[in-house]
C-alpha cells in the first residue's frame, strides 16, 4: 500500500472508526486494508502552481511542498460536516508530527472568520485560505474533501 493510500486509510479509521470486518470478526479481517487501490478515484495530477495563503499573510504554492506526501484538506467554519471532522483530523496531525507528512488544511474564506473559528474552537492546525480555487485536477466537488 502506497504512504497516500495509507493516509486516506488512516483518515477513514479516524474520522469513522473501524468496521466490524477491520475489529477481525469479518470478510475483509483484522489486518485487511481499509481501502483499495480500485477504490481509490485518481482525478489527475498535483497541481504544484496552486497559490495559499497562510493565517500569518505569507503566501506559498504546492511547489513548496513538492516530494512530500500531502494531506490536503478542502473545510470551511460554515460547513457542518467539515466541523464534525476537524477533531479527528487534529488528533491525526498530533499523531503524526514526526512522520514528514505535510498537513495542509485549506479553507475558501476570508481569515477574520477561519481566525476567530480557530481560537472559539482551540484548534491547531496547519490552516491556509485559497489565493485561487483548488485546480480541477484535484476533483473538488464539494465540502469537507480530503
Amino acid at each position: 500500500m502506497s504512504v497516500p493510500l495509507l493516509l486516506a486509510g488512516l483518515l477513514l479509521l479516524a474520522t469513522h472508526g473501524p468496521t466490524p470486518a477491520q475489529q477481525g470478526g469479518g470478510e475483509r479481517g483484522a489486518h485487511a486494508p481499509l481501502l483499495r487501490p480500485q477504490e481509490v478515484e485518481v482525478v489527475g495530477k498535483a497541481d504544484f502552481r496552486w497559490r495559499l495563503r497562510a493565517l500569518d499573510g505569507s503566501s506559498t504554492s504546492l511547489e513548496a511542498f513538492r516530494g512530500q506526501v500531502l494531506f490536503i484538506n478542502m473545510w470551511a467554519t460554515w460547513c457542518g460536516p467539515c466541523v464534525q471532522e476537524l477533531a479527528s483530523i487534529q488528533g491525526l496531525v498530533e499523531s503524526m508530527k514526526e512522520s514528514g507528512v505535510a498537513f495542509l488544511l485549506v479553507s475558501p474564506e476570508d481569515p477574520e472568520p477561519v481566525q476567530r473559528f480557530l481560537r472559539v474552537y482551540g484548534y491547531d492546525l496547519p490552516v491556509y485560505l485559497e489565493m485561487q480555487e483548488m485546480p480541477p485536477a484535484f476533483g473538488l466537488r464539494a465540502l469537507p474533501t480530503t
